[in-house]
Formats: structure tokens, C-alpha cells, sequence
């Protein structure tokens, strides 16, 4: 937990030497002030980040770790550190935004692991409360920390069946029980009561999702940018797909009073898409 208060503790160092960096560039430490290396080694091989700058470098990598990543909008605002271990760990600070309407941001840590190969993997999502930190006449010991930083909480509940999770949303949702290649085991989930998502896996454990929701925005949670945007005509819905190279990761599309989505972290052909979409109602 050390190690997680250190990391919490330097996020918030970051926001506020942001601030006032330029001012203080040209002054020297004084005769009371201990200057601090940047770059020191911390408990467990952490090292500071020599600076916040989130450089292309770095973007590619935690892109890379959130390919397919689903459900929240999560955005890099300063690069925290690093640890070398079979490649390297890094540490993001990040707002992070549930894909749901009017849902407030919050601050999260976010831990990559770089491979030797070139992957990147997502380790974890810590929630950054700085409240926790913080007690009245100072903190005497590790007991007033508060147990430091926690997983978010999972805004979706599982279900048994799909009856089940529309009797909990409100309103019905038609879905194919199988899809072709996604043999797996399936995942049937409510979020706030108002959106049903289905998520199919495959046997590398591949998701392809399928939400439905009230209103009429974009519930799909896919904020990658795609080289190909097309509308097409499935039945009675007029649908956008997303994708490259004339294949589709995510199709969006709103019907009466309701929005839908479609996302798959393996790309798939415009017929396979567009043939799931006409069962989804």
C-alpha cells in the first residue's frame, strides 16, 4: 500500500507543480529546503518520471493497453513513473469518465505493463480519492492513510439470463443467444439500471459486445479513431460502422427511443456485422 500512497501522493505533486512550474523554473532551492531528485528510485523500483509529459512514445503504448477497452472513457494527464520488470510498468495519471450520461469524472491511476515484444496490457485502474490523503493537523501515521488507493468500483451487475436483466432495466432487449466463432461462455449485464449489454467471447477470450440503452446518443465507449466511417441501411436502422481496411470493430445506431451498439475487439467483415445487427432489436 506504500508503494500505491507514494504513487497517489505524486499525482497530486504533478497537478500542482503544473501549475506553478514556469514561476519557480529560474529559483534556486533555499538555505530550509531540501532539493529532490527527480528520477530517484522508490520502494518496490518505481521511479518518478523525470517529467509529466506524456510523449508520443508514451501515447502509443497506453493506446495500445486500451485497444478494445470498453465502458469508460479514460483520458492521460501526466506520466507518473516507471518499473522495469520483463519490460516495463507504467503509471498514468488519468480522468476517467463512465460511458453514461451524466456521469461526473474522476481521477484513476493507471498501470501499463510495456512487454519486451512491443504489447502493452492493461494491469489495473486504481481510483484516485486525494481526500483520503488529506487529515486535519497532518497525518502521524500509515493507520490515518485510510487504506491508500481501491479498484473502482464495476458499474455493471451480472445476470443469470437475459429475462433477468430486462426485468431489472425496464425494457426488453432482442439479441441472438449464439454468434458464429464466439463459442465462449456469455456475460449478461446491467449498468445503473439502463443499459443491457451481452458480451460474447470467443475461445482467446475476444468480447464482442451488444448494448442497448434509452436515449439517443453513442453508448459504445469506443473513442479510437477509425480510417473508415460508413453509414449503411440493416432492416429498419440506419447504422454507422466504424473500422480499417474494410472491416468494422464498432457499428452505432438509434431506434425509436432507444441507442445501440456494436463493438468487437476483433475486427469483423460488413456482412458478419451487419447480419448480427438485423437480430438485435
Amino acid at each position: 500500500m506504500k508503494r500505491i500512497y507514494a504513487l497517489a501522493l505524486s499525482a497530486v505533486m504533478v497537478l500542482s507543480l503544473a501549475a506553478c512550474a514556469t514561476a519557480k523554473a529560474d529559483n534556486e532551492p533555499t538555505a530550509n529546503e531540501e532539493p529532490v531528485e527527480i528520477g530517484e528510485v522508490m520502494t518496490g523500483g518505481w521511479a518518478h518520471a523525470a517529467s509529466p509529459e506524456i510523449t508520443d512514445e508514451l501515447r502509443k503504448v497506453f493506446v495500445k493497453a486500451f485497444d478494445g477497452f470498453a465502458g469508460s472513457d479514460v483520458k492521460p494527464v501526466a506520466y507518473l513513473g516507471s518499473q522495469v520488470v520483463a519490460g516495463t510498468n507504467h503509471c498514468f495519471l488519468c480522468q476517467s469518465t463512465v460511458v453514461y450520461p451524466g456521469a461526473e469524472p474522476q481521477y484513476v491511476l493507471v498501470y501499463i505493463n510495456e512487454g519486451l515484444d512491443g504489447s502493452a496490457e492493461l494491469m489495473n485502474i486504481a481510483d484516485l480519492d486525494i481526500g483520503s490523503f488529506c487529515e486535519y493537523g497532518g497525518i502521524e501515521n500509515d493507520d490515518a492513510i485510510g487504506g491508500g488507493a481501491v479498484q473502482i468500483a464495476n458499474p455493471f451487475v451480472d445476470y443469470e439470463t437475459l429475462d433477468a436483466a430486462v426485468k431489472a432495466a425496464g425494457f426488453e432487449l432482442t439479441a441472438p443467444e449464439t454468434v458464429d466463432g464466439w463459442d465462449g461462455e456469455n456475460v449478461i449485464q446491467v449498468m445503473s439500471n439502463s443499459m443491457i449489454q451481452i458480451i460474447f467471447h470467443d475461445a482467446d477470450d475476444n468480447r464482442l459486445f451488444v448494448r442497448k440503452e434509452a436515449g439517443d446518443m453513442d453508448i459504445s465507449g469506443d473513442y479510437n479513431i477509425y480510417a473508415e466511417e460508413n453509414t449503411v441501411t440493416v432492416g429498419a436502422y440506419s447504422v454507422t460502422l466504424k473500422g480499417n481496411d474494410g472491416m468494422v470493430s464498432t457499428a452505432i445506431w438509434t431506434s425509436g427511443d432507444y441507442s445501440y451498439a456494436v463493438m468487437s475487439d476483433v475486427p469483423m467483415a460488413v456482412d458478419a456485422m451487419t447480419a448480427l445487427i438485423a437480430q438485435v432489436a
